[in-house]
């Protein structure tokens, strides 16, 4: 992976003072904005869609984000985004925001014959694999399990997802691994690694001293280099990943300030940074060739959060967040495109609390400008001559105004009117 520091002095030096945002022409909009005929991903008619063929003509990796997790309309115009890459476009693996060998988990279950949705619980994030609106994707990663040309999935959180497994069901699978792997005498042979992944959740009440964790690390590192010289089969690479995605993810629990996450900006950033890395494992040598597709937040998905600043157009605390597309961006240029979806308005889905009003956009907003054409779904790409080092206003991250040179941040926004809630299973 390439240094991001260099690049990431290039957004820097930019001012990022008090500014005026601009704002986007109802005219300009209506002459450059894609409308977008449906969002239902059973609508088969992919003419409103056909743009793209020239659009991701030479891009190898499209990222699809949401403004937030409770985005049920966002969830459905990302399925049927997806159909028409993998159908018309050649994208092969689509990578979820989720555990990276938790989705392995789950794809090795489909090989083997898993045909019911319950299989997706066992990897990803419960709230798109207990949402409504994600079912139809899962059903159609299901039927083209079936074809010689799958939809394989994928992950690159370093999070241990999905909600069937528990911590010790998880130190079981790692447990049977090694034993197959390296024999009964790793267990003798890793003493530290062996007592902390045996039992993850002792570690938050009892925090390893400086001398274990030095050592933790070191076996953590000898460990994945041991799989690695044992084998090189795909649920290797997996495997000796996800050990160190283990402990990137102790690492981050233990050391963050979970009540004021601005204070420990540098160690939030080890998640996106390993997501990165981890994303970078499946493009080269796990499915090498491939085409992929990444479902996650714009939060993460996007890039140059360097240039962000709040509605006002003050410093906005986000900025010291190095999002993974940033990492992914420097590496792949052209060949990545970020599509960061966006709403004027609607509801918010959550598990555990009724439908939030998202309130409307701001007159001045991204959002209120296309809306005022009329169109309920549209496509704007931000590569666009006039959009170059422009300044505006947008509900890209979180639903709120904030301002951003958004044709520095995402490649394309992708607009919905109004956002219906993420729906959840019972």
């Amino acid at each position: 992976m390439k240094s991001i520091y260099a690049t990431l002095a290039c957004f820097l030096c930019l001012n990022l003072s008090a500014q005026a945002n601009d704002t986007l022409s109802v005219d300009f909009l209506k002459g450059h904005l894609q409308p977008i005929e449906s969002i239902e991903p059973g609508t088969s008619d992919y003419s409103d869609l056909s743009f793209l063929k020239k659009e991701l003509e030479r891009v190898e990796i499209v990222l699809l984000g949401e403004q937030g997790h409770g985005d049920g309309s966002s969830f459905l115009a990302k399925t049927r985004l997806i159909k028409y890459l993998h159908e018309e476009m050649g994208y092969n693996v689509l990578a979820f925001e989720s555990g990276l060998a938790d989705c392995y988990r789950v794809w090795e279950a489909i090989q083997n014959g898993a045909d019911s949705l319950a299989v997706f619980d066992l990897g990803i994030f419960p709230v798109w694999a207990k949402s409504k609106q994600v079912q139809p994707l899962f059903e159609y990663i299901l039927e083209q399990s079936k074809t010689e040309h799958p939809l394989i999935l994928a992950g690159f959180d370093m999070q241990p997802t999905g909600s069937v497994l528990s911590p010790a069901a998880r130190y079981q699978e790692i447990d049977a691994y090694l034993t197959d792997q390296l024999g009964e005498q790793w267990k003798n042979k890793y003493t530290q690694f062996r007592k902390a992944y045996e039992n993850i959740a002792q570690l938050f009440r009892s925090p390893l001293s400086q001398a274990e964790k030095d050592q933790l690390e070191q076996e953590v590192n000898a460990v994945s280099e041991a799989i690695l010289t044992a084998g090189q089969s795909r649920k290797d690479l997996v495997m000796a990943r996800y050990i160190q995605n283990l402990h990137s993810t102790i690492s981050l629990f233990t050391n963050a300030d979970m009540q004021n996450p601005s204070n420990t900006p540098h160690v939030f950033n080890i998640r996106d940074k390993r997501m990165a890395e981890n994303f970078e494992l499946i493009m080269n040598e796990l499915y090498p060739g491939e085409k992929l597709i990444a479902w996650g937040a714009n939060s993460h998905l996007g890039f140059g959060r360097a240039l962000l600043g709040t509605f006002e157009g003050e410093e906005a605390p986000e900025q010291a967040m190095v999002p993974a597309g940033q990492y992914l961006k420097i590496d792949y240029q052209e060949r990545l495109y970020s599509i960061a979806f966006t709403s004027a308005g609607g509801n918010y889905g959550s598990m555990n609390r009724p439908p939030m009003d998202l309130g409307t956009a701001h007159p001045l907003s991204l959002e209120a400008q296309i809306k005022k054409t009329g169109m309920p779904y549209a496509f704007l790409g931000l590569n666009h001559e006039r959009l170059k080092g422009l300044r505006f206003a947008a509900r890209i991250y979180g639903h709120g105004e904030m301002s951003g040179i958004w044709s520095n941040m995402a490649d394309a926004v992708f607009y919905i009117e109004r956002m219906e809630a993420n729906e959840f299973k019972k």
